[in-house]
């Protein structure tokens, strides 16, 4: 079997009966998604708020970055925010606080809700240009069932970081990087 360009394998065999006739299969394997799956993958792809590893100056200060994701589940979905709080100053990044937020819409027959759990902050403080960072992450539990549609329920983990790229402390600023991920 062959590895495609979609990451399905295929294949072709064909057999000599021995009678002058030959049989011909073909075999194919790959990733198997529900259909829900995959009108979802076509129709919703994944939104995020902010580019990934945007680098900016910054100047000295209370900043905020929000990483936002679209999960869908059913026929709808809800917005997942993941606000990063933090200083910037002559010291550094420190981390003072994170919020998350989610609003779900369904359409009609299907019923579901979306939570989240506490904002962890993994590291609050960055001292070291080039090699430090701030970091958090957050929690949404989802779940779905109704129209026809079998029910799930799921867990997405929302995480953001606020890199130390460099400083200028004559003009009292920061390059940062600020990144998110979803899993």
């Amino acid at each position: 079997m062959e590895e495609n360009v979609d990451g399905t394998l295929t294949g072709v065999k064909t057999v000599d009966l021995g009678d002058g006739c030959k049989v011909t299969v073909e075999f194919e394997d790959g990733e198997d998604k529900s259909p829900l799956a995959t009108i979802k993958d076509s129709i919703f792809p994944p939104v995020y708020a902010a580019s990934n590893g945007e680098v900016m100056w910054k100047d000295y200060g209370n900043r905020y970055f929000t990483a936002k994701t679209t999960i869908l589940s059913g026929i709808g979905g809800c917005i997942c925010s993941l606000e990063n709080h933090y200083t910037l100053s002559a010291n550094g990044i420190d981390e003072r606080y994170g919020d998350a937020y989610e609003n779900a819409g369904f359409s009609i027959g299907i019923i579901g809700s979306v939570s989240h759990g506490n904002v962890f902050i993994t590291d609050s403080t960055a001292r070291t240009p080039g090699a430090s960072d701030v970091n958090m992450y957050v929690r949404f539990n989802w779940q779905y069932s109704g129209g026809g549609i079998l029910g799930a329920q799921g867990n997405t983990k929302l995480s953001s970081t606020v890199g130390y790229v460099a400083i200028n402390k004559t003009a009292k600023q920061i390059k940062v990087k600020h990144s998110w991920s979803v899993s």
